[in-house]
């Protein structure tokens, strides 16, 4: 029996948590004993609240960073942004994560999104997986690769700009007596990496390699889609609000589709709106599968997870992006031919963004191309190859007797 400790740190939503039920269940199924520092621990409750998980509130970043970059180019800016850019505040947290990490005594700890639990694990004796999309798992390089890779910059300003957040985090390693970084793509040293994702959809395409494991619907017990009318193609939407929504919903119903969408953010006066005979909003989360098998295209904000759940169903996808990192997946699409991108601030294009992907059978050709690419792919798969990654790092001395977390010493 061994101790396994997965970590959250940063980003939002069940992107960080989902991905993990599967291997979570094979791994105490097999007696071992799991711990979750989650950043948001309500979501974790849900998710893993009938699993037997020990779930532990991770150390936050509460205060504004000092000087942000309002344009983000690579991962020492963001994280500049999250925490980074003041020593004592870095320190602190550091230290929270030391505590927690002498409280659990993992013997495998898996990041997900999680920089400061990283600079923290310098002083860990477990064996670490890095883990995540490959958004949150930048490919090795000094400086760490441009994100917009697709424009021109500055290498020098930000090779400048990541000595900056290096010798932030090398100030708390000398406070704490942990030998330093020699660059911030050591940050990710790790035993082992799981991309959760597919190399035709790496947010970085200049990655020379990877071990990339896929990213699938969870498995849940979600409502099954209840498409509105009786005839008619059936698009599925998962949207974040924005200014121009109102004009994809008249696109919606001049064209007669039958849409449901998924928009938690929405407030209730707005769905009850604009809720017709063809455009309805679904009051929970779907089954994802289902979702996809029955629709004939859908549309996104560039979510990472849910364009993958579409295009591993052969359908092909229009997307909404409004951050770089939906940006990033959004521009892997159109690369891969399964999907378009209307530009929110351009809405005179959602209806023949929207007829093309319909009409031209060249998109759903490049979706359907993607699934059979794939196909061999699943969560089995997956959580097997995860499992068995986890079981070649166990040492043989892990506690056979261990039950839970307990203090060290």
């Amino acid at each position: 029996m061994a101790r396994i400790m997965i970590v959250w740190e940063l980003g939002l939503g069940f992107g960080h948590l989902a991905p993990y039920l599967e291997l979570v269940k094979a791994l105490r199924k097999k007696g071992h004993v799991v711990v979750f520092a989650a950043r948001d621990v309500t979501n974790a409750e849900k998710i893993f609240g009938r699993e037997g998980v020990v779930i532990l509130q991770a150390p936050l970043m509460l205060r504004k960073a000092t000087n942000p970059y309002k344009i983000q180019n690579n991962y020492a800016q963001l994280v500049h942004n999250n925490g980074f850019s003041d020593p004592l505040d870095l320190l602190a947290r550091v230290k929270a994560w030391l505590h927690l990490y002498q409280y659990i005594r993992p013997d495998v700890a898996i990041f997900d999104h999680s920089p400061t639990a990283l600079v923290a694990a310098r002083a860990l004796k477990a064996r670490r997986i890095i883990s995540g999309s490959g958004f949150l798992v930048p490919p090795p390089g000094y400086p760490l690769p441009n994100m917009r890779y697709w424009e021109k910059f500055d290498k020098a300003q930000l090779q400048r700009a990541e000595d900056g957040v290096l010798a932030v985090v090398n100030k708390v390693l000398g406070v704490m007596k942990i030998a330093p970084l020699a660059h911030m793509e050591n940050l990710f040293d790790a035993d082992e990496q799981f991309l959760l994702g597919f190399k035709q959809l790496d947010h970085y395409p200049q990655r020379p390699n990877g071990n990339y494991l896929g990213n699938f619907p969870m498995a849940n017990n979600a409502a099954e889609p209840q498409w509105p009318g009786s005839a008619g193609r059936r698009i599925f939407a998962y949207l974040h609000p924005f200014k121009t929504l109102p004009v994809l919903l008249q696109v919606l119903n001049k064209f007669r589709l039958r849409t449901i969408i998924y928009a938690p953010e929405l407030p209730d006066e707005f769905k009850e709106k604009h809720t017709t005979e063809h455009v309805v909003f679904s009051a929970g989360a779907l089954d994802m599968k289902k979702v996809a098998a029955q629709c004939d295209a859908a549309i996104t904000s560039g979510t990472y997870g849910t364009t993958c759940d579409i295009l591993l169903a052969g359908k092909p996808v229009l997307m909404f992006p409004q951050n770089l990192e939906r940006i990033m997946v959004a521009r892997r699409v159109i690369g891969a031919g399964a999907g378009l991108v209307a530009p929110i601030n351009r809405p005179n294009l959602f209806g023949p963004r929207l007829r093309a992907l319909l009409t031209d059978k060249r998109y759903a050709e490049a979706a359907r191309g993607f699934a059979r690419r794939h196909a061999g792919m699943n969560q089995a798969w997956q959580t097997g190859k995860m499992l068995a990654s986890i079981e070649r790092l166990l040492p043989a001395s892990a506690a056979p007797d261990a039950a839970a977390p307990r203090k060290a010493g």
